[in-house]
């Protein structure tokens, strides 16, 4: 028997044209985590999860210190949880910042499984699992909501399928949006500069005949976006030589991520610790900085994930932890990233030998 006409109709789910989700978001967000003890107790810890641009832009800087490992897309979180359970919705193949560098975004490829629970709607979030660092004097002791512990992500270690996510904020982008039939495709996203430009005066100004068709228009464009990053690279490596003598191999890609997003405020600092030659810092993780890592799904009470190990490679933790003291310094005294950045010297020196 055919539905009545005003039977809603089901409407598949659809992942974006591209692939690509926003994952983690700037702002402040709580969690509760429980671990289980030796004893047979568990131990409850509330945390205010503090996400900075600085914060995302360590993050991921040290997923491509550590090679841009795929990362584990679980269901749940049960790959972490006593089951064990690690059968792959996907895997996460890559990570980028937004343009204004408030969201982390990321580039998953789905098992038939994962994608199947997708389009079919079962599942359409996600619940990144964190490891992270307390802020040094701010906030509680964690022994209650009203008295959370401060922290901040260093390390995404994982994700999970969900639909009860802790971290979210209404204009992120879903992993799968409701797809209704016969509705028009959204529209190309476009600069300010260009969006509202005859193609013609477009097509002119990127040294095109006026006859330039959409496609030739937008392979000028690509290559005119990818000239200007090219030129910023070298840009930045012209000032990495120029600033050798001051900056640690081992710190090089940190200070080159930097420079491409804040050019300007990155050299006045390079050039004012190079003026100074303050000598260099010691002890790759600050004293009582133990980390903690988090799941991110609404009221999960699953167990969490191992902290870093020792089998790391020792430039990606020395890398880390460079840049978590210095974001902790700044954090707590206010201070400009120069001043922090000589304070974090001063603090641990061999750690930036």
């Amino acid at each position: 028997m055919p539905p009545a006409p005003d039977a809603p109709a089901f409407h598949p789910f659809a992942l974006s044209p591209d692939g690509w989700f926003d994952l983690l978001p700037t702002g402040e967000f709580p969690n509760t985590s429980a671990r289980p003890n030796p004893d047979g107790t568990t131990t409850i810890t509330h945390a205010l999860q503090v996400i900075t641009p600085a914060d995302l832009q360590a993050i991921l800087g040290l997923w491509e210190e550590q090679g841009r490992p795929e990362l584990l897309i679980d269901r749940e979180h049960l790959s972490t949880s006593p089951s064990g359970d690690s059968t792959a919705m996907g895997f996460l193949q890559s990570l980028r910042l937004s343009p204004d560098g408030t969201l982390l975004q990321g580039l998953p490829r789905w098992s038939d499984l994962g994608h199947s629970l997708l389009t079919g709607g079962q599942l359409r979030r996600h619940s990144p699992n964190l490891n992270t660092r307390p802020i040094a004097g701010v906030g509680g002791d964690g022994s209650s909501p009203q008295q959370p512990l401060h922290v901040r992500p260093f390390q995404l270690t994982r994700l999970a399928l969900t639909n009860d996510p802790a971290i979210f904020t209404p204009d992120m982008v879903p992993i799968a949006n409701s797809l209704l039939p016969l509705s028009p495709p959204p529209p190309t996203p476009t600069t300010n500069t260009t969006k509202n430009m005859d193609p013609q005066e477009l097509a002119a100004l990127l040294g095109l005949p006026e006859t330039a068709t959409p496609d030739e228009i937008k392979a000028a464009l690509k290559a005119l976006q990818e000239a200007k990053m090219a030129a910023d690279n070298d840009s930045a490596e012209v000032a990495l030589q120029e600033y050798a003598n001051i900056i640690p191999a081992a710190s090089r890609e940190f200070f080159k991520g930097i420079l491409l997003t804040n050019r300007k405020e990155t050299l006045e600092t390079l050039a004012a610790i190079k003026a100074k030659a303050t000598p260099a810092p010691a002890d790759p993780t600050p004293a009582g900085y133990a980390s903690l890592p988090l799941h991110n799904k609404s009221a999960n009470p699953a167990q969490a994930p191992a902290a870093l190990t020792n089998s790391q490679p020792d430039f990606a933790a020395r890398t880390a932890a460079q840049r978590s003291l210095i974001l902790e310094i700044q954090n707590k005294t206010n201070k400009p990233f120069e001043s922090a950045f000589e304070i974090a010297q001063q603090t641990n020196p061999t750690l930036f030998a």
